[in-house]
């Protein structure tokens, strides 16, 4: 049993997208193939169609249900239906807009996005999006 006391360290997901790259890896050090168009790393995400793994035996959405109280505190649930992503993304190619069609978008402050070396251009936001399986979770 993991010492719940201790940061937990998630295997990221890489996901490509049509404006990915190598930076993730080139500045994030993340385990990008050479050649692969990885636009996000999904560093903590639990979602029904995609989850952080902890080890073999854990994942996000399991400590949430078992071990809520030991790794989370007292802190309530979200809405039910609601997915959680936590991610590192980049692009290759201007993307104008990007679109969240049943989600709700917020503007983070720019000094966010330099913090992670991005460029004076870029925006980061903070979305929250239905669960794709378009129902609660337990």
């Amino acid at each position: 049993m993991p010492a719940w006391s201790e940061p937990l360290a998630f295997r990221p997901l890489l996901v490509p997208r049509v404006w990915g790259g190598e930076r993730l890896r080139d500045r994030f050090g993340k385990p990008v193939p050479e050649g692969a168009a990885i636009g996000e790393s999904w560093e903590v995400v639990d979602r029904a169609d995609a989850q952080s793994v902890l080890d073999e035996r854990h994942d996000l959405h399991e400590l949430w249900r078992n071990h809520r109280r030991e790794v989370f505190g007292d802190i309530q649930a979200a809405a039910p239906g609601e997915a959680a992503i936590v991610g590192v993304l980049h692009g290759d190619v201007a993307c104008g807009a990007r679109s969240f069609a049943e989600g709700e978008f917020f503007l983070c402050p720019a000094a966010a996005a330099l913090e992670l070396s991005a460029p004076e251009s870029a925006e980061v936001l903070l979305v929250r999006l239905p669960d794709p399986a378009g129902s609660p979770r337990p």
